[in-house]
Parts: structure tokens; C-alpha cells; sequence
């Protein structure tokens, strides 16, 4: 990501002939064109990276939530099934 933000904050600069040089030398001359598009849109890449990044977290964060709930309500369900269960060889 560092490498891509310093290229990038310098890619305007550069004519047509050095980025392509560049594009080619990074990602070969087949995807030498997916190279400058990403260095034309690298803002708007690297928010999506960071939105899909902070997702996950929120997404994990709501699992475990999700998961410390069913924990909860099976130990719930075991200490009501284990009291029956006294109850019933007390009587």
C-alpha cells in the first residue's frame, strides 16, 4: 500500500511513455492497462479497501456477539436442564 501511495501521489507528473514504462515493468504488458487503472483510481481503491477492511472487523465483532449469545443460552438451557434434573431425583 505505502508503494502504491507514493507512486501514485507522483503518477500526474509522470508523461504517458514513464507510466506505461512503469505499468509494464509492475504488472507485465498484458496487465499493463489494469496497472493504470488502478493508478488512476487509487483513491477510490483504497477506500474500498479500507471500507472492506473495517467490515470484517464489524462483521467479526458481530459473530462473536452472535456466538457469546448462543454460549449464553446453552448454559442457561444446561443449569435449567441440570436444577430438572435434581428436582426430579430429589422427588
Amino acid at each position: 500500500m505505502d508503494v502504491f501511495d507514493e507512486l501514485h501521489s507522483k503518477w500526474s507528473t509522470l508523461d504517458d511513455i514513464t507510466q506505461n514504462a512503469i505499468a509494464t515493468a509492475a504488472a507485465g504488458t498484458r496487465n499493463r492497462n489494469f496497472f493504470n487503472t488502478i493508478m488512476a483510481n487509487w483513491d477510490e481503491i483504497k477506500e474500498a479497501i479500507d471500507i472492506s477492511t473495517n467490515s470484517f472487523g464489524t462483521a467479526e465483532e458481530k459473530y462473536k456477539a452472535y456466538t457469546d449469545s448462543i454460549e449464553a443460552n446453552l448454559n442457561k438451557l444446561t443449569a435449567a436442564w441440570e436444577e430438572f434434573s435434581k428436582k426430579i431425583l430429589n422427588s
